[in-house]
């Protein structure tokens, strides 16, 4: 292994450009293929995978250097005009791209084994896709050697000069093997011979196989595979093995010679074979003896964030006054030690608090805003999945983006990452009609998917949109009843919106027959939960034939969030201001009880009112008497009032996550530490609404 694989430094710095790479060309190969004749994106896009070949070639990472160079030749072709950009060719430079991505993965998981494989000579796994290349830049000869396969006489399908360049590149390598062979019997353990030895070998694998002597192939496979097992194992040669192994040279070297003179060799191949492989199996046992090396998993990057120079540069200033508001707390505590009365530094206190709290909330939004980032960097892998997507299903479908700098907490934009790409194989699968199906409708041909985000207040709206069929809620209703989800009683009393509802319920799906998209009934519900989890919410508008419109409100961040506390039952607790739509205070005779469920008259719209001591069993509900104090919240597209004891100040707090038996307590988000050092409860809105309705 290249020694520079060995310093996490170099690795991931490696890494890290890689990723930034493989990222930028997803949509300049997108914009290729809509501007073909665009010169200046095409020699781009042959730069970017120059870099990763080069950079890979450097820590010796073969078969990601192999990849990026097959890819680099292709771009090559097209810039010289050899070939045209086309749809299939942007989708094996796609294909290449992917491969490209995998390596590097394994490169960054640190484990030895994967990273083994990538320094292989071994070009198996991407043979194919080399196959296919090679089918690109040489199509003729690709199909020369296509309608070759399958005939018995190796001798027949070659011209003279094939033969002969074959030759002279054999000779060059059985030089190369007997070279190897001696050095390595004075030293089983030159790792550089035995690299030079396969490589020798796999060469002359490769072009017997296209001159199709298929014995030679046969042997020099065998001998590819036991020394590619060596270099794994980074075991030495022993004797048995090296002498088989000089059998076999022996008889590639009269094999060669008879085909030089087209004569048939009497020799017994399968005789070779068993030799080697008897030789490298009992080698393979002896070495057993000793324990199994662990391979180790090595650390080569953390998780990292790409930030302006001119924050951090906030970020040290914001600590140096912090540095001197320190100094001064540590003024006055001394004042107060020499016996200071404190009245008389009252100012000079409050000023120092007045300066903490600045620095502080100043400190917080810095922080925050390192963690954020725009959500283009989400965005950007869905025009190439509509693209792929459309053309697997036959339809025609364009994407539109908007709203692409709208920022968002980076692990929020990780999380939503596959509930996004579920929605949209939906509208794909699903929403968009195949063109004859919209034209019959008067639609144009090719459907739109909308993809947009925006910023409202401390929430940030993603809408995923669609002109397709849309959602028909009786249809939904039907399809609920057959299922078993719903009863025909249950069903009779739902609004539209809680139609509409069912379909993130597990098992729910209305799709005729199950494709590799979707309609196993799985999914939507996963989307769900994953919002819930984010502490999101998702609505659905929908006409029939006119499409659906999926929108998703998040939070800006999940760590820090603003709070109204408030009192129930005598426990404090904390509501986000986000969900809360307002504070009234309600004579306690105009709060009526209809069919067991308290409700009241606000603004001439009916209001359904809960009692949170009550809903949360922590004491009995109680008389309203005089004027009630209500919260207003609002979730999953509903609006409940809460009544509570009494209303307190709003805070602004740091959410801590619940662990063990107190995590799963209905209608708990999480708890939260004052400054008198009170843990509160955080009240999770949607939940209460949902515990209020059953």
């Amino acid at each position: 292994m290249n020694e520079f694989l060995n310093d996490p430094a170099i690795v991931g710095e490696f890494i890290a450009e890689s990723r930034e790479h493989l990222e930028s060309l997803e949509p300049r190969l997108l914009q290729l293929e809509e501007n073909p004749e665009d010169s200046e994106l095409l020699n781009s896009i042959f730069r970017t995978f120059h870099t990763i070949k080069g950079s890979s070639s450097f820590l010796g990472l073969i078969q990601l250097t192999e990849t990026s160079h097959r890819l680099e030749t292709v771009l090559d072709d097209l810039r010289k005009g050899k070939i045209k950009v086309t749809s299939e060719i942007i989708d094996l430079l796609f294909k290449g791209m992917d491969i490209l991505k995998g390596f590097i993965e394994d490169i960054a998981s640190g484990e030895e084994e994967r990273i083994n494989r990538i320094c292989s000579y071994n070009l198996k796994e991407i043979q194919e896709f080399i196959n296919k290349v090679e089918e690109v830049i040489h199509p003729e000869g690709t199909k020369h050697i296509k309608e070759e396969k399958g005939v018995a006489k190796e001798s027949s399908k070659y011209s003279e000069e094939e033969k002969q360049i074959f030759l002279t590149a054999a000779e060059q390598h059985l030089t190369t093997i007997r070279e190897c062979l001696e050095g390595l019997e004075k030293n089983s353990s030159d790792f550089h011979l035995i690299d030079a030895f396969f490589r020798a070998v796999h060469s002359l694998k490769s072009s017997s196989n296209y001159m199709k002597l298929s014995r030679i192939e046969i042997l020099t496979k065998e001998q590819e595979r036991v020394l590619q097992k060596i270099r794994e194992e980074k075991r030495p040669i022993s004797v048995e093995l090296l002498n088989a192994l000089k059998s076999g040279y022996e008889f590639l070297l009269q094999l060669i010679n008879d085909f030089k003179e087209n004569k048939e060799s009497p020799f017994d191949l399968e005789k070779s074979i068993e030799q080697i492989k008897k030789a490298f199996e009992s080698d393979g046992e002896t070495s057993q003896k000793s324990s199994k090396r662990i391979l180790p998993k090595r650390e080569f990057v953390d998780k990292t964030i790409r930030v302006p120079e001119s924050k951090l540069d906030s970020l040290m200033n914001l600590v140096g006054e912090l540095v001197i508001n320190r100094s001064s707390f540590y003024s006055i505590l001394q004042k107060l030690e020499n016996g200071k009365d404190p009245s008389k530094i009252k100012k000079e206190i409050k000023q120092a608090a007045q300066t903490m709290r600045r620095i502080t909330t100043e400190l917080q939004m810095t922080v925050t805003e390192l963690h954020m980032l725009p959500i283009k960097s989400l965005f950007g892998k869905f025009p190439r999945l509509v693209r792929d997507l459309s053309r697997e299903k036959s339809k025609k479908i364009e994407l539109e983006l908007s709203g692409e700098e709208t920022q968002l907490d980076k692990m929020m934009i990780e999380k939503i990452s596959d509930p996004l790409v579920h929605l949209i194989r939906n509208a794909i699968d699903h929403g968009i009609e195949f063109p004859e199906e919209r034209e019959a409708k008067g639609k144009p041909s090719h459907g739109t998917i909308k993809l947009s985000a925006s910023q409202e207040g401390e929430v940030v709206v993603i809408k995923i949109s669609d002109d397709g069929r849309g959602m028909d809620p009786e249809v939904l209703k039907e399809t609920a009843i057959k299922k078993g989800i719903i009863t025909p009683e249950r069903a009779k009393i739902l609004s539209k919106r809680e139609c509409l509802e069912l379909i993130f319920l597990p098992g729910f799906s209305t799709a005729a027959k199950v494709t590799d998209l979707s309609g196993r009934g799985v999914g939507m519900d996963v989307v769900r939960n994953t919002i819930k989890e984010l502490k999101g919410e998702v609505d659905i508008d929908t006409e029939p034939d006119r499409g659906t419109t999926f929108a998703i409100r998040l939070p800006l961040t999940l760590a820090i969030v603003n709070v109204l506390l408030i009192e129930a039952g005598g426990q404090m607790f904390a509501l986000p201001l986000s969900s809360i739509k307002e504070t009234v205070k309600i004579p306690g005779e105009r709060i009526k009880k209809v069919f067991e469920r308290k409700i009241t008259l606000l603004r001439e719209e009916i209001l359904g009112i809960v009692d949170l001591r009550k809903l949360l069993k922590i004491s009995t509900a109680r008389d309203f008497q005089g004027l009630v104090p209500v919260v207003i919240v609002h979730g999953g597209g509903k609006n409940l009032g809460l009544i509570v004891d009494a209303l307190h100040q709003q805070e602004e707090i740091v959410i801590k996550p619940l662990e063990g038996i107190v995590a799963d307590i209905p209608g708990i988000a999480g708890a939260t530490v004052l400054g008198d050092g009170k843990v509160i409860p955080i009240l999770d809105p949607t939940e209460l609404i949902q515990m209020a309705i059953r």
